[in-house]
């Protein structure tokens, strides 16, 4: 390796130290193995609609290519896109669902905790060399991944906690290649139909979110309104799409569990470890409306913001 090299490389990792760390103030909650495990076990997975709708804009912004360039960049002969990234994968909730898609795909995460997780999970898949997952910063993708390359860049339910969103964009926007998407979704949190229940855990919420709640996840309770203006300033081909609702059915313990999994909560409990757990009380009181394994209904709505690279 020569000076010029090394040097390039010394600052590239001096460079990934500083947003890790910066990374790392916002989500460190993430770096605990319990919340992992909360996090993995409760947190609902995103419905293949979510997908589909994603593949659907893709191979709309594919065919509207020059001949040549729509010849290159289609599907192959597996009817599935060459590579795709899953920005803040997580355990890999979105990655996984990605393979029916993408031929290959790779998960990154600056949390070590999360991604050993996902990479656990990812043994059980059939073929798992098609999924790959990386300990890395999402501000550095431009410096892991060549120009033009990459068909598809996800992110759900993570791109709020990004310090440099406008720098993470501007590093989509050069690997991705040309008709390439940038799919950003998530869902707000999952509200019981049945009016009762709804009130209660209402009730629940602003005991632990007006004070315990990072500032972050306002961006999820407005459906990302304020990041999809972001996009249009910077990019004004940016779209967004809120017709998916999603119906669940899921016991009160189960209910709970998601809850559990929430960052707020997660302050909360640090503040006041010798408290009664304000999260036993709302169990205790949803029980007393859905008894023992009673399956409860919840719904969840969607919301995908989409830019496409143009040529």
């Amino acid at each position: 390796m020569n000076d010029t090299n090394l040097s390039i490389l010394l600052l590239l990792s001096f460079a990934l130290l500083a947003a890790e760390k910066t990374e790392a103030e916002m989500c460190s909650q993430y770096e605990d193995e319990d919340h992992t495990e909360l996090f993995h076990k409760y947190r609902p997975r995103y419905p293949k609609k979510i997908f589909e709708i994603i593949d659907r804009k893709l191979t709309e912004s594919t065919d509207r290519l020059p001949n040549e360039l729509r010849e290159k960049y289609k599907k192959n002969d597996n009817g599935r896109w060459r590579e795709a990234l899953d920005i803040g994968c997580g355990t890999g909730i979105s990655t996984l669902m990605l393979v029916d898609f993408v031929q290959e795909s790779f998960g990154i995460d600056s949390s070590k905790t999360q991604i050993f997780k996902a990479k656990v999970v990812s043994y059980g898949m059939k073929d798992p060399s098609r999924v790959t997952y990386l300990n890395e910063d999402a501000l550095m993708i431009s410096q892991m991944f060549s120009e033009n390359s990459i068909d598809l860049i996800v992110s759900g339910q993570a791109v709020h906690w990004l310090a440099d969103r406008a720098k993470f964009y501007e590093a989509c926007m050069k690997v991705l290649r040309p008709g390439g998407l940038l799919a950003l979704y998530g869902y707000r949190t999952h509200e019981f139909e049945d009016e009762n229940a709804e009130k209660i855990k209402q009730e629940f919420c602003p005991g632990m979110t007006k004070d315990f709640e990072p500032k972050e996840v306002k961006h999820l309770d407005n459906s990302y309104k304020d990041i999809f203006e972001e996009l249009k300033t910077l990019y004004p081909n940016a779209e967004r799409d809120d017709s998916f609702t999603d119906h669940l059915e899921s016991t009160i313990d189960h209910y709970a569990g998601y809850l559990s999994s929430w960052c707020a909560y997660r302050n909360y409990k640090k503040v006041h470890p010798g408290h009664p757990d304000i999260l036993d009380d709302v169990r205790d009181k949803l029980k007393e409306i859905f008894p023992g394994d009673t399956l409860v209904k919840t719904t969840a709505k969607y919301f995908i913001l989409f830019v496409t690279k143009e040529v």
